[in-house]
């Protein structure tokens, strides 16, 4: 990290300034200081112009506001922003304390406390803004809300309460009594305990405690801070640590300390004496207590505060601004254009951004522990640690290739080609990547050689290393002495050491052939040392005398050993050799430098928004060279560009100049020009050039070669040829234009049938694969492609259009096929067989058939072409059925392959099984045996129509052969309705019985005594007993009590129950046949109405023409359906 002096603000009426506050969120900075002297300042945004953001933080700005507050008249010592509420507070040395409100762009007082003979020693708001606490000269401590209402308020003692702070979860407050020791107080002011880590002897100046979350790449986790008078600072966890961390500032005397708004930094800004005469200086420490940087101060300073990257020092009478350029974990892959930077995400996890700022494309990724990014090429290498650490291989969209542990702290790290060097502060670890190389034959290789090294860079542990850089071909090791380790690679060997005359290198560069390597320092000096120049004793390395102050990045250019770009404070400079450019205003890191280009990234703004970059966030600088090129070429002649590129000859330089010659049609130029950039295809095309005689297709020619289409068409048309205009149209492969060619010429025949077709097939089938289907379809039907054509209609869900190809074809087509493929996978059974047949291929229309379960045209079909192994299909696919117990689904196959019969069956099965279940469903049961019979009339209604005889002998003959072929079906032809009959007449009874009508079910219940098999007696004679004797026909029931106890299925001592129940009856009621039907019943055999159940004794009477059950003709005008099958009785 680095920081500078970047500007300064005078305050005006030169009044003494003695209190900063930064309000982070809104940016407004309040100065306090002498005589009530109280202000409001902002600084301006600067205007989002293309200059300005390249510029970055080093953009001007201007005051936004600047206001005075007048509330005070002696020296406001104090000044506080309440963030979350926008408020302010101030308080001067006679105890007035107002807190400030802006309203309608101004500051208005909201509330004034006053408290006359006591000071302010110290107020802090609350980490949420709802409170603030006050403290007191008289040893007082106040807190109150942030309406101004009193919490509580509490005397400490007779000493003054020196400072006062919020924890962060702002449950406790910590209180410096007299300066010298830290009582832990709740959030309601009871004491909790006194703080032991305060040294003895110490006096405190003053306590910070971070609020904000603890960032990802903070060095330890220490976040409060107690500094003391002598110079010294208190590190800690919290306010228990029993391990805190002491620390030398190098200050005599504090005068104010702060957090960076990010939780990385403290800044302690004070002087080095006692003395005013000596430097005032601000001291950069990280959290674990390791000094960072020195920023030299213009004077005495009262306060400091910090606002993300700019950090505002009060001196006398101006607000002086000092800039930070921190260490991003950031990398940029150049093969991929892709841009890897990590930051912290929502819950305080740090998340890796891959962006690739070609594409526009991006990838994240949540790496736990993340502490280290590094790039090169088109990979990049992560570091999590602990006490060991994990280094990972990532490709540029995150996905992880390989990883590796390493056996201690990664401190540095860095990136080449093919190695990952990864350093503590004594030991270095080469890691070689399994990156696949491409040989000289275009194929991938795999590397070979040692995989990884361990090296003891410091075994005594006095010369730690404190930087480290790989190129390609070596790597570097910076140690605290100044002494330059030079490693090679693939070697991983010691090749030259170099002791550097300067400060401790903090950051060290290799150039692209790692002859050279920069170095900045702790004091930001920048050094070159040329590892290859010869001394005069044979030993290798010289410093050279390059150097510049106050630097804080160097970018080497990948393609000229010679040229780098260097960051300078505010500036980038581009350099070549000692000769240097004019220099650009920007904060920008540079990213690449190739081809005499600079690539830029503000990542300060990326940082802003991480989750959202964008294309502004980058910018291309182009070198002085390069720019001159172009403007000689403009204006002066490709001959002195020439001389000019002679002088600094590189790639692009004579890429310029031939690109420029070819389009002055200069070819012998152009051709030398291309020959140094090593451009074959280039040189091929002049060569092409010279054999022609006309300019204009050579400058056709020529702009088709450079992608400007559009010109080169014009010009071909200028001269005739549109032939050719419409060759390099479909060339590039723009089929539209090359379409609207030949439309034109097509009434000239210039162009024929063949080619329009052509270009609109090519249309239809580029359309196709980009997923545009309607324009498919429109093209490819131009074209005669029937094929794609079907498809594209498929795709874009246009099934009448795929029929209305389908009707189209001619029998025996091709594209019959795939039509029915297609109504196959839409489950369009008909039309699939019908497009198969057409196509003449029943085997795959059997096929079909078989597979959307129709059976019936399965076997069809294979009947009537002769096709084998359709009926052992069907046994196997009811066979599976069977054996996973789903009969139903296997009567419902063979229905539907027409084998009614088998269908009728199974059902008659499954009814019988679930007739005789405990729990049973009537209803169902009925149900099932009704289909079952259904299916055998339907099987019925088969024969006939295959014998060709519909009269009774012909439906008897019929019946004769089933019984030769199927002895076992006999029963259920003879009697296919009587399971559903038994199961009527039962639910009947008892839908009777249930809706009030005894006499109804009793005469019903007299037709089940037939169905004794289906039905369980018991359950027979229980019903018929109960309704008879509910309807007094107590003859009727004494018979079904004389069956009950006759039953054998019964145990003895439920007969003896039915017998005592009968004993109960029959000795207070007569058994007398009361009703006619019971004695009819006994005599003779009359069929029962369907519909009330009672035997049919009119002549007259309604019969189903389905089922062939009959009914009264009164009792069936009620009813629109059979009440037996269902069918309709009209």
């Amino acid at each position: 990290m680095f920081i500078y002096m970047s500007k300064k603000i005078a305050v005006p009426d030169g009044a003494t300034l003695k209190a900063l506050a930064w309000n982070k969120t809104h940016g407004y900075i309040a100065a306090a200081g002498v005589d009530g002297f109280l202000k409001v300042l902002k600084l301006e945004s600067p205007d989002d112009t293309p200059e300005n953001r390249i510029k970055g933080l080093s953009a001007p700005s201007n005051l936004d506001m600047n206001e005075q507050l007048d509330g005070h008249s002696t020296t406001v010592k104090i000044v506080i922003w309440n963030e979350v509420y926008r408020k302010l507070t101030s308080a001067d040395s006679r105890g007035r304390i107002i807190v400030w409100v802006m309203y309608d762009g101004r500051w208005y007082e909201e509330m004034i406390n006053y408290r006359p003979k006591t000071t302010v020693m110290s107020m802090q708001w609350s980490p949420e803004g709802e409170r603030i606490a006050i403290a007191y000269d008289d040893g007082q401590v106040i807190v109150g809300s942030v309406d101004g209402q009193r919490v509580w308020g509490k005397s400490i003692g007779d000493s003054p309460v020196t400072h006062v702070n919020w924890s962060p979860d702002g449950d406790k407050l910590l209180l410096a009594l007299n300066g010298t020791e830290v009582m832990v107080h709740d959030a309601n002011g009871d004491q909790l305990f006194k703080m032991r880590s305060i040294p003895p002897g110490q006096r405190i100046h003053s306590i910070v405690w971070y609020a904000d979350e603890i960032h990802f790449l903070a060095a330890s986790k220490r976040t409060l801070v107690i500094t003391f008078v002598s110079g010294r600072a208190l590190l800690l966890e919290n306010e228990s640590d029993s391990k805190p961390e002491m620390i030398e500032t190098g200050l005599e005397e504090i005068k104010d300390v702060k957090f960076s708004p990010d939780g990385l930094y403290i800044a302690f800004a004070g002087n080095k004496g006692n003395n005013p005469k000596l430097p005032y200086w601000c001291e950069l420490f990280n959290t674990a207590g390791a000094h960072l940087r020195s920023l030299k101060l213009p004077g005495p300073v009262e306060a400091i505060s910090w606002e993300r990257l700019r950090l505002a020092i009060s001196y006398k009478d101006c607000i002086y601004f000092a800039n930070l350029r921190p260490d991003y974990l950031w990398g940029y892959c150049s093969e991929s254009h892709t841009l890897v930077y990590a930051f912290q995400g929502d819950l305080g996890t740090p998340k890796i951004m891959f962006w690739n700022t070609k594409t526009g494309g991006r990838h994240l990724k949540t790496i736990e522990s993340l502490n280290h990014l590094g790039t090169a090429g088109d990979h990049v290498v992560t570091c999590k640690s602990a006490v060991n650490s994990q280094l990972s291989l990532l490709n540029s969209i995150g996905a992880e290739l390989d990883q590796i542990t390493v056996p201690f702290f990664v401190k540095f790290l860095a990136v080449g080609k093919n190695f990952a060097i990864a350093a503590s502060i004594d030991k270095a670890f080469v890691w070689r990547l399994k990156i696949a190389e491409k040989s000289s034959i275009g194929q991938y290789a795999a590397v070979a050689g040692q995989q990884t090294k361990m090296i003891d860079v410091d075994p005594e542990g006095n010369d730690e290393v404190t930087a480290i850089c790989a190129s390609q071909s070596h790597f570097i090791i910076a140690r605290d002495s100044g002494k330059l380790l030079r490693f090679g690679l693939p070697s991983m060997e010691l090749e030259q050491e170099f002791q550097f005359s300067g400060g401790t290198p903090l950051n060290v560069k290799l150039n692209s052939n790692s002859s050279k390597v920069s170095v900045i320092d702790h004091q930001a000096l920048l050094y070159i040392i040329d590892l290859d120049a010869r001394q005069d004793d044979g030993s290798k390395g010289e410093q050279t005398n390059f150097d510049r102050k106050e630097c804080w990045n160097v970018m080497w250019a990948s393609d000229d050993s010679s040229q780098l770009a260097l960051n300078e404070k505010t500036k980038l400079t581009i350099f070549h050799d000692k000769k240097h450019e004019e220099p650009i205003v920007t904060s920008a890191f540079v990213s690449l430098m190739r081809d005499h280009e600079v690539e830029c990234v503000l990542v300060d703004e990326i940082m802003r928004r991480p989750e959202d970059p964008r294309p502004t966030d980058i910018f291309v600088q182009e070198s002085e060279t390069l720019r001159n090129v172009r403007e000689t070429i403009e204006k002066i002649g490709i001959s002195k560009a020439k001389e000019l590129v002679l002088k600094n000859s590189s790639p692009r330089l004579w890429r310029i100049l031939g690109e420029a010659a070819m389009e002055k049609l200069e070819l012998k130029t152009a051709e030398e020009a291309f020959i140094h950039c090593k451009d074959y295809l280039a040189i091929q095309v002049i060569k092409k050039l010279k054999n022609y005689s006309d300019d204009t297709l050579k400058s056709a020619e020529i702009a088709a070669f450079f992608g400007r289409h559009e010109d080169a068409e014009n010009l071909y048309r200028s001269i005739d040829r549109l032939d050719l205009a419409t060759e390099h149209q479909r060339l590039i492969g723009d089929e539209q234009k090359v379409l609207q060619i030949l439309k034109t010429t097509h009434d000239s025949a210039l162009s024929d049938d063949t080619q329009l077709r052509n270009s609109c097939k090519n249309i239809g089938i580029k359309s196709f694969y980009d997923k545009n289907w309607s324009v498919a379809c429109k093209y490819l039907n131009d074209a005669g492609e029937f094929k794609k054509n079907i498809r594209a209609h498929y795709m874009a869900g246009d099934w009448q259009g795929i029929m209305r190809i389908e009707r189209a074809l001619f029998d025996g087509a091709g594209e019959l096929i795939e039509c029915g493929r297609l109504y196959r996978s839409l489950g369009l059974s008909e039309q699939a067989i019908n497009a198969f047949i057409r196509a003449q291929r029943p085997d795959l229309a059997c096929k079909t058939a078989v597979e959307l379960n129709d059976w019936e045209k399965a076997v069809k079909l294979a009947e009537t072409h002769k096709l084998q192994d359709v009926a052992s299909l069907l046994e196997k696919k009811a066979a599976s059925l069977l054996d996973a117990k789903l009969d139903c689904q296997a009567s419902q196959l063979y229905s539907k392959a027409g084998n009614f019969l088998k269908a009728a069956q199974l059902l008659f099965k499954v009814a019988a099984k679930e007739g005789s279940l405990t729990n049973l469903q009537p209803v169902r049961v009925k149900k099932l045996y009704v289909l079952s019979a259904l299916l055998v009339e339907q099987h019925h209604e088969k024969r006939k129509a295959q014998s060709g005889r519909t009269d009774t002998i012909g439906v008897l003959e019929g019946v004769l052969r089933e019984e030769k072929e199927d002895i076992a079906s006999v029963t259920m032809l003879d009697s296919a309705w009587r399971g559903a009959e038994a199961w009527h007449f039962y639910t009947l009874a008892c839908k009777q019985l249930y809706s009030g009508n005894p006499d109804a079910a009793a005469t019903t219940s007299i037709c089940l005594v037939q169905y004794e098999d289906l039905i369980d007696p018991v359950k027979i004679y229980s019903l018929q007993a109960t309704a008879s004797a509910a309807a007094r026909r107590f003859g009727l029931c004494s018979r079904a009590f004389s069956k009950l106890e006759a039953m054998p299925s019964l145990s003895e001592e439920e007969q003896h129950q039915y017998a005592q129940l009968a004993i109960k009856i029959f000795q207070k009621y007569r058994p007398e046949d009361t009703n006619p039907y019971d004695k009819m019943q006994k005599e003779t055999k009359i069929p029962t109405c369907v519909m009330s159940g009672r035997p049919l004794t009119d002549c007259q009477f309604w019969m189903c023409s389905t089922c062939r059950h009959c009914a009264y003709e009164n009792e069936i005008q009620k009813a629109e359906i059979c009440p037996m099958c269902h069918s309709r009785t009209v």
